[in-house]
């Protein structure tokens, strides 16, 4: 349940943020967080909520209110105008507009779990990794599948694009990732060498090299070209969650279940752990589910199940801001300027100035929204759901409401108000 940005420089911890509104009822209530591309926002999302923060002040930017259950991911569309979110739930991909809080559509395919989620670099393309062992890629103009790429034997844990959206990479319970052609579907490359699941992989920003965390405790760095391994990065003593290369690709982020660490992505040195100064047996309680790097490379961002966010100075290592809330987050992403940060359960703004623990502002619900098993607009009730039609994941536009229903249905309802 909580985030912190840190500084990749140094180690030094910028930001921490604390979300606490709801029972922690999961081992890691924060499961994703992700920067917008310009870095000012910070996405993050819980296993029910998404919320945007301020990248700079730690300011509560939006709340994207929905019947969300079981989201698994969150990533930030290359303009940064649109969100997209994986229900493990409802096997759903979701597309909402963060302008204005509303969901755009439903991408339905997948026959299990929905476990990661990310756009292409041009945002025409969304690919999803799903526990069906199968990652797809859905055109996000026509909402309609493209190709369905098989070839894990276990779940797939995490996708990503290449920075020119030719190929796609995916890390599965199967100790492999796989690298794929985008237009033909065509299974590229199989990268072995992890000795248990894999959990994390992400392209660096030059597309040269490929980066992988696994239960195994390592990170491993691949030639995106050849499949060689160029590095094996060891020593944080426990199971990779999250990875991330700087905007340079000279660096790259971890997050194992306690510890945040900046290694050399050339020399594969470990340059600092992450600390923000909290006693061990503290962080022995906390899990560090997810991990972001700003536009800029200055600021890195982690979020935690002690319902926080944290921001640190890339640089020295020092806590820039700590974000303390009321709810439990499991996504993250800057927005492209670096102003606020994105999460799973609305926007915080990050004001420069601030360095100690800041509380966040919910913002207000939109027209239309669900809440367990009604539809309200405003705080009436508007329209009673039978069991089969609540869901976790929902869409909404204007007058327009789309659900994600536990019996595998879409429903669409307009409403003359």
């Amino acid at each position: 349940d909580t985030v912190r940005l840190w500084d990749t420089a140094t180690g030094t911890a910028l930001l921490k943020r604390e979300f606490n509104e709801y029972p922690r009822h999961r081992t890691c209530e924060i499961c994703a967080v992700d920067f917008s591309p310009d870095g000012n926002q910070l996405a993050l999302a819980s296993y029910t909520t998404v919320r945007l923060w301020d990248a700079a002040t730690g300011t509560a930017l939006q709340t994207l209110l929905g019947c969300f259950r079981g989201i698994e991911t969150i990533k930030f569309s290359p303009d940064g105008k649109q969100l997209a979110l994986a229900s493990s739930y409802d096997k759903i991909v979701q597309l909402w507009d963060i302008v204005t809080g509303t969901s755009l559509l439903e991408l339905k395919g997948h026959t299990d779990t929905i476990i990661a989620v990310v756009f292409s670099p041009d945002g025409k393309r969304l690919a999803s990794g799903s526990s069906d062992k199968t990652v797809r890629l859905w055109d996000t103009a026509t909402h309609t599948s493209l190709l369905t790429l098989d070839g894990h034997s276990e779940q797939v844990n995490d996708v990503v694009f290449s920075p020119d959206g030719s190929q796609v990479a995916s890390a599965s319970d199967d100790m492999t990732i796989r690298l794929w052609d985008t237009v033909t579907g065509n299974s590229l490359l199989t990268l072995s060498g992890h000795s248990q699941e894999v959990s994390a992989v992400a392209f660096s920003p030059d597309g040269k090299q490929l980066a992988s965390g696994s239960s195994d405790e390592t990170v491993r760095i691949w030639d995106s070209a050849t499949g060689a391994t160029l590095q094996m990065l060891v020593g944080q003593s426990e199971g990779i969650f999250a990875i991330a290369f700087s905007p340079d690709s000279k660096q790259i982020v971890s997050s194992g279940s306690k510890t945040v660490r900046l290694w050399n992505a050339t020399t594969g040195a470990a340059l600092r752990t992450f600390d923000d100064g909290e006693d061990s047996d503290y962080r022995s309680r906390t899990c560090i589910i997810t991990v972001a790097f700003s536009p800029d490379g200055k600021l890195v961002a982690s979020a935690s199940d002690d319902r926080t966010v944290r921001s640190w100075d890339a640089a020295t290592g020092t806590v820039m801001h700590k974000l303390d809330g009321e709810t439990t987050l499991s996504a993250l992403a800057f927005s492209s300027d670096g102003s606020y940060l994105q999460t799973n359960n609305g926007v915080i703004q990050i004001h420069p100035s601030i360095s100690t623990s800041v509380h966040y502002q919910l913002a207000s619900r939109p027209h239309i929204y669900v809440k367990g098993q009604w539809i309200y607009r405003a705080n009436d009730n508007l329209l009673w759901l039978p069991p089969d039609y609540r869901s976790g994941i929902t869409a909404i536009h204007e007058n327009k409401l789309a659900i994600g229903c536990t019996v595998g249905r879409v429903i669409i309802i307009e409403f003359r108000i």
